[in-house]
């Protein structure tokens, strides 16, 4: 009886041993494998952003652009940082603080990490649309890219353009968090000579989800302006004393309203007169804008005009605007009262030589 107690006793202390080390190679096996198990991320790794992905540029700038190297891995990472790709001709390189920097420590959270992207873009650039990314790597399945997307563009009369609030570099596209607002500047230039009055802009803001379009209203208001002048540029003619002579003036609208009643003046030296082919009062009733008006003028130097430069000034005027223009007037004396000068001096030289020869013997 005892010796079978003990042989039950004996086997029982066996089992006990036997599941003492199983518990052991257990406890051991999960430690050993938590142990050598890689860091678990929270997803979502690394995110590269900017604020403005698509920016218009010209040819020939240089832009600084902001990168941030957002980390929501759970824990601080080396990144690894490079231009994948430029645009033949551009060149560029990423700056951190006062570095050029191809790897940042980008901290967990918001915060991350932020750099700068340096470009300079060639003097001579055909229009279209460029592109240039940025790649970030921080392991095995850590990693994410950037595309920019740069628009060249000649600036064409009546082409607008985008400026964020309180930027100075114009874009064509923003990043715009959630439930944030962001400010834009619309500048538009209209062509050269545009009429005056009232015109519709249509802008629209397009995203993956949707589409928003607004119009706004630009009102051109009136410029007058009015130039006087002749056919071939020239500001001097001939004249004859007592005599017509004609001067074609060209009135023309310089501004973009149409001009209304346009007189015409002139200041002549003393005795001298002018008249205008076909206009009553001397007044042009209208002149269309960018159109210009021929004016024949009679001029008419007094009959005592003696032979010399003249100064003639002819001025057009409406209530709005006005233009003057000076003429240089050489006047000739007729033929016929030089001969009878020349004939006078004659005769009074032969008088006086008849005198010497007569009496200069006595």
């Amino acid at each position: 009886m005892e010796k079978a107690i003990a042989m039950d006793a004996q086997r029982r202390k066996h089992q006990l041993r036997l599941w003492a080390a199983v518990c052991l190679a257990a406890i051991l096996s999960l430690f050993l494998f938590w142990g050598s198990e890689k860091p678990v991320h929270a997803a979502g790794g690394l995110d590269l952003s900017t604020d403005y992905p698509g920016i218009t540029v010209k040819p020939g700038e240089s832009l600084d652009i902001a990168i941030y190297v957002n980390n929501s891995t759970g824990s601080g990472q080396d990144v690894d940082l490079s231009i994948a790709s430029l645009p033949e001709g551009w060149e560029g390189y990423l700056q951190g603080g006062s570095y050029e920097v191809s790897r940042v420590y980008a901290r967990t959270g918001e915060a991350g990490a932020q750099v700068t992207l340096h470009l300079t873009i060639p003097g001579e650039l055909e229009e279209g649309t460029y592109e240039a990314k940025v790649n970030a790597f921080a392991g095995e399945g850590i990693s994410d890219s950037l595309t920019l997307t740069f628009s060249v563009n000649e600036v064409n009369a009546g082409q607008g353009t985008f400026t964020p609030s309180g930027e100075s570099a114009t874009v064509a596209g923003i990043e715009v968090d959630p439930s944030v607002s962001q400010g834009l500047t619309v500048a538009v230039v209209p062509p050269e000579g545009v009429a005056a009055g009232e015109y519709e802009i249509s802008c629209s803001a397009v995203s993956a989800e949707e589409t928003l379009t607004t119009d706004l209203k630009v009102v051109i208001t009136g410029t007058y302006g009015i130039s006087l002048g002749t056919p071939d540029g020239r500001l001097s003619f001939d004249a004859h004393a007592n005599q017509n002579s004609d001067l074609t003036l060209n009135i023309t609208d310089t501004g973009n309203v149409d001009l209304q009643n346009v007189s015409l003046n002139s200041s002549l030296p003393s005795g001298w007169t002018v008249t205008y082919n076909d206009l009553e009062e001397n007044v042009i009733e209208s002149i269309p804008a960018g159109s210009t008006v021929q004016v024949i003028a009679h001029v008419k130097p007094g009959s005592d005009a003696i032979t010399g430069d003249y100064v003639a000034t002819f001025t057009a005027q409406t209530e709005e605007t006005s233009a003057a223009a000076e003429f240089r007037v050489s006047v000739k004396t007729g033929t016929l009262w030089g001969a009878v000068a020349i004939l006078i001096i004659l005769a009074v030289a032969a008088g006086l030589g008849y005198v010497f020869h007569k009496y200069g013997r006595r």
